[in-house]
C-alpha cells in the first residue's frame, strides 16, 4: 500500500550531487562553495577542449584546403575592411616622391594617392607612405571613389583595385583598356573586342561582372551616378559627318533609358549635375540636359576652341584663349541649367581648373587665382613656381602637385581677406565677465575681506538653495 501524503507536508527536494572534485584544483578556506568550485573546474576543462577543437579544426582545413590559401584570396578577404583614415587637422607637410613623365596624382579617403609606370603609393597627410605595391605599366592612369582605387594602363591591359590597406583585385584583359570610371558601388572598363569598336564591362564591389555593353561606335566617357544611373558619350562616323550619342541605362537593365544624338560635333566628356541632370562636352558646344535626360539649352563656343572645362554639381566652367599666343585667358561659369553666371578676363596660361558651388580656383606658374561664381570677383596669392596640375582634397585643402612633390595649401590661408569678409561682424558687445581671483589674492587679503574676493559665476542664481552637508556614516556590516 502507497504511503498517504501528509497535507502540508514539504516534498523533499532531490539531491544534486557533483562529481568529486580532484583536491589540486581546490582552494581551502572557510567560506569555499563546493557548488561553484565545480563551476570553475568545468569551464577550465571546457575552454581545454575547445581549444583542443580549434586547432584539430585548422590542422584539418589547412591540409584539406592548402591550395586555396593564396594571396590572392586573401587580399579580396579585405575588401570589406573599413579603411578610412582619421581626419587630420594639423599643418600638412610636404610629400616627395619620384620623378616621372607619367605620374598620376589623386586624392583617396583623406589622403594623396601616386601612381607611376613601377608602383601605386599611398601617403598620409605626414607624408608618411601607408601603402605600396608594384605594378608595370606604360602609361599608368588613376581613378578614385570613397571606396576604391582604380589604376589602368592605357592601351594596355592590366587594371588594379585597392583600398587603403591592400590590392584586392587584378585582371588582364585580351584587349587593350581605353577608358574607365568608378563610383562607390560599381566600377567600368572600357575595351574593344574583334566584333566591336568598344566594349564597356560594369563590376560590382564583389568584383563580379554585372553585364557588358557593346557598341559599334568608339566610347569617349562613362560616369556614374549615385543611384547607379551610367551616362555614355560614343562617336561614330555617318555619311562623312561626326555624329556624338549620349546614351543613359542602368547597368542591370538591357533596356537604355535615353538615347540623344548630336550630328555634327565631336563629344569628348559627360558629367552628373544637382538635380539629375547632364552636361555634355563636344568640340563646339556644351550640351545641358534635365533629370529626364531631355535637353534643355546649348552654351556655343562660336568657334573659339576651349582649353579646358571643368565639371562641378553646380554646372561648368570653360576656358578659351584669348588670342593667338595665349596671353589671356577668358573664363566663363555656367549653372545647371546653362545659364551664364559670369566671366573673367585674366592674364597668363591656366594649368588647371578646381570648381566648386560658389568659387573656382585657377592655378597659373607661380599662383592661385579665386574667382566668385557668382560676380566675377577675383583674388590672388603667390604660390612656388612649377606647379602643373591642382586637385582638391576636399573643401577646405587644395592640392598642388609639382614633378617630385605635392604641396597641400588651406583657401584661409591663402585668402584670408575673403574668409573674414564671409564671417559676420556681431553688433552688440559682450560685457566682460567676473575674473576669477587668483590663489595670491585669496592669500594676501586681510582677515574678513575675502569675501569680495570669492568667485561666483554670473549663470549661477541669486535664489540657488544648497542643501546642508550631512556626514554619512556606516554601519559595520556595509564595511
Amino acid at each position: 500500500m502507497a504511503e498517504e501524503k501528509t497535507a502540508g507536508a514539504k516534498t523533499k527536494k532531490p539531491q544534486v550531487k557533483f562529481p568529486r572534485i580532484p583536491s589540486r584544483f581546490m582552494r581551502r578556506s572557510d567560506n569555499f562553495s563546493t557548488y561553484w568550485g565545480a563551476i570553475a573546474f568545468r569551464i577550465k576543462i571546457a575552454r581545454y577542449l575547445l581549444l583542443t577543437a580549434l586547432v584539430i579544426f585548422l590542422g584539418v582545413m589547412i591540409f584539406a584546403y592548402h591550395s586555396d590559401l593564396t594571396l590572392e584570396n586573401l587580399q579580396y578577404m579585405m575588401r570589406y575592411l573599413n579603411t578610412d583614415s582619421p581626419e587630420y587637422t594639423g599643418k600638412y607637410r610636404t610629400i616627395y616622391f619620384n620623378q616621372s613623365d607619367k605620374l598620376q596624382v589623386g586624392s583617396y579617403k583623406g589622403e594623396v594617392a601616386v601612381a607611376d609606370e613601377k608602383s601605386v603609393t599611398l601617403y598620409n597627410m605626414l607624408g608618411n607612405s601607408t601603402l605600396t605595391y608594384s605594378i608595370n605599366m606604360q602609361t599608368p592612369m588613376l581613378l578614385t571613389s570613397d571606396r576604391y582605387m582604380l589604376v589602368y594602363g592605357l592601351g594596355e591591359n592590366t587594371f588594379t583595385v585597392s583600398n587603403a590597406f591592400s590590392k584586392i583585385y587584378s585582371e588582364t584583359l585580351e584587349y587593350p583598356i581605353w577608358g574607365a570610371s568608378i563610383s562607390d558601388d560599381m566600377f567600368a572598363i572600357v575595351s574593344n573586342t574583334m566584333e566591336y569598336r568598344s566594349a564597356v564591362t560594369i563590376y560590382d564591389t564583389s568584383f563580379r561582372k554585372i553585364s557588358v555593353i557593346y557598341k559599334d561606335k568608339l566610347v569617349m566617357d562613362t560616369v556614374f551616378r549615385d543611384d547607379n544611373r551610367v551616362a555614355m558619350l560614343s562617336v561614330y562616323n555617318e555619311n562623312g559627318i561626326f555624329m556624338t550619342e549620349l546614351m543613359i541605362f542602368d547597368p542591370r537593365s538591357e533596356t537604355p533609358l535615353s538615347i540623344q544624338t548630336l550630328a555634327g560635333e565631336m563629344g569628348c566628356r559627360v558629367g552628373w549635375l544637382d538635380g539629375g541632370g547632364l552636361v555634355a562636352l563636344t568640340d563646339s558646344a556644351l550640351h545641358f540636359y534635365d533629370r529626364n535626360y531631355e535637353p534643355i539649352s546649348t552654351f556655343n563656343f562660336e568657334g573659339k576652341v576651349p582649353q579646358r572645362c571643368a565639371f562641378s554639381p553646380r554646372g561648368a566652367d570653360v576656358v578659351f584663349s584669348q588670342n593667338i599666343i595665349g596671353s589671356g585667358e577668358l573664363v566663363v561659369m555656367l549653372d545647371h541649367e546653362g545659364k551664364k553666371l559670369s566671366e573673367v578676363t585674366l592674364d597668363g596660361q591656366i594649368l588647371d581648373l578646381v570648381s566648386y558651388e560658389d568659387r573656382i580656383y585657377a592655378l597659373f606658374d607661380s599662383k592661385i587665382i579665386r574667382i566668385g561664381t557668382a560676380d566675377g570677383s577675383v583674388s590672388e596669392a603667390e604660390i612656388e613656381s612649377g606647379g602643373k596640375r591642382m586637385l582638391k582634397k576636399d573643401a577646405l585643402t587644395l592640392i598642388v602637385v609639382y614633378s617630385q612633390r605635392v604641396k597641400m595649401h588651406r583657401p584661409e590661408e591663402l585668402f584670408p581677406e575673403i574668409i573674414a569678409a564671409a564671417v559676420p561682424e556681431t553688433i552688440d558687445t559682450a560685457e566682460p565677465s567676473a575674473v576669477e581671483p587668483s590663489r595670491e589674492d585669496l592669500y594676501d587679503a586681510e582677515p574678513g575681506t575675502t569675501e569680495d574676493l570669492i568667485y561666483t559665476p554670473e549663470d549661477v542664481p541669486d535664489n540657488l538653495e544648497i542643501p546642508p552637508y550631512e556626514e554619512e556614516t556606516w554601519a559595520e556590516d556595509d564595511i
